[in-house]
């Protein structure tokens, strides 16, 4: 009752002065946003009255709303009279005249993730904290903006939460600000040992070529800060050639050299297996799709596309052979030259072999059956100077496939 009195009182004096003349000092809070109703906000702190109606009124008179169903306000807040939105009667109301707002959040001056204290949070950040823990950047101003998760630890995790946020839209960070954040440069790490299992062998070697995962410091054992083919190289020399061990500790969020790459995957569909020659094969023989990016289509990394692309990636499925490599050249050139090692593989089958149906593909052509061939260098069986096609290349066929003879003339 006491309060009905006094609110009356406050609106009867309001209504005798001028608008806004009554002001109640400085107020804040978190404003929920109504869509279709009036008041556009339901503000959730400190008023006189809280009988009456609040309004929120922003610079130039726009919500900053920008997806947002909820803001944190700071302004001085007045009782005033006016006309009432929903029943247009002269009332008293409250009527917040904002001079600050941000994200409602548990700390709303607490710009965690803005690394770099530029005001905005974006990769200029990520980038920031990732060259500072490689050790070619300035440490943080202030290292609770950096431990973006919350954990009072900086770590490789704060490096995987704001990529995370930065670039894929991930979780939110953390809403306050640590204030004791502790700095751990190595934790989890162990560098080479590539599976995760804890422990640095042989089977790390095997594994190399599937290292992306949780924690890319495991990947650099030579500590260079850079994953690539050097990494794998130290890792054999260490074992097999008595090299330097692997680094106790590297950066924390090593970069890839050529991380949009992935020789081999043919089809981009993250695999190496039979579909990818599958692919590779459409888009040699029948002009199908090119592999994306077109660097994928170099499994051998000679900067060449042929068919000792499609037979790398064979061998390495099916034979034991090597695994594609990492990195090639990001444009690399395609069927200069057109041969592979040996010629005679004349219908051009991806596994690049030499056998009866390259004979038949042969008399094909001699006798007019058909018309053209994808790479005239490997019909040229006994690589003769003039680069003809003629019957001396069907018998030097012939004599190395039934009668043992001497294998075809050696690639351009």
């Amino acid at each position: 009752m006491k309060k009905l009195i006094l609110a009356v009182i406050l609106i009867t004096i309001v209504i005798s002065t001028s608008i806004y003349a009554q002001s109640f000092g400085q107020t804040s809070g978190c404003a929920t946003y109504n869509p279709g109703e009036c008041p556009l906000f339901t503000f959730h702190g400190w008023v006189p009255l809280p009988l009456i109606k609040t309004f929120v009124s922003f610079p130039n008179g726009v919500p900053p709303m920008s997806g947002m169903d909820e803001i944190y306000v700071e302004g001085e807040v007045f009782v005033t009279s006016g006309f009432d939105c929903d029943q247009f009667t002269l009332i008293g109301y409250h009527d917040i005249i904002v001079d600050y707002y941000s994200a409602c959040d548990a700390c709303p001056k607490d710009n965690v993730g803005d690394v770099n204290v530029d005001g905005v949070i974006n990769v200029d950040d990520l980038l920031f904290l990732q060259n500072y823990f490689s050790g070619i950047g300035p440490v943080p101003s202030n290292l609770g903006y950096a431990d973006v998760n919350g954990d009072c630890v900086l770590d490789f995790n704060d490096i995987t939460v704001l990529d995370e946020f930065v670039n894929n839209l991930g979780p939110a960070l953390a809403e306050c600000v640590c204030p004791n954040v502790e700095i751990d440069t190595c934790a989890n790490q162990l560098p080479g040992d590539l599976n995760n299992d804890g422990e640095i062998t042989i089977d790390d070697v095997i594994f190399f070529y599937e290292f992306l995962g949780d924690n890319l410091a495991n990947s650099d054992p030579n500590g260079d800060c850079i994953i690539d083919d050097n990494d794998y190289q130290y890792l054999l020399d260490f074992f097999f050639s008595g090299g330097p061990p692997p680094v106790d500790c590297t950066c924390i969020s090593p970069r890839t050299s050529c991380p949009d790459q992935k020789p081999g995957d043919f089809n981009s569909d993250g695999l190496f297996d039979i579909t990818d020659i599958t692919f590779f094969t459409s888009y040699i023989h029948s002009g199908g799709p090119a592999p994306n990016p077109i660097a994928n289509a170099d499994a051998n990394g000679d900067c060449n596309i042929n068919v000792g692309d499609s037979k790398h990636l064979l061998d390495y499925l099916f034979n034991g052979g090597i695994h594609p490599v990492y990195c090639t050249c990001e444009f690399p050139e395609y069927m200069t030259p057109c041969c592979w090692e040996r010629r005679g593989n004349v219908d051009y089958d991806p596994a690049d072999q030499v056998d009866i149906s390259d004979l038949v593909a042969m008399v094909d052509f001699i006798f007019l059956i058909s018309p053209s061939f994808l790479c005239w260098e490997e019909v040229n069986v006994d690589g003769s100077s003039d680069e003809k096609v003629d019957i001396s290349d069907l018998v030097a066929l012939v004599d190395f496939i039934f009668l043992e003879g001497p294998p075809p003339a050696l690639c351009p």
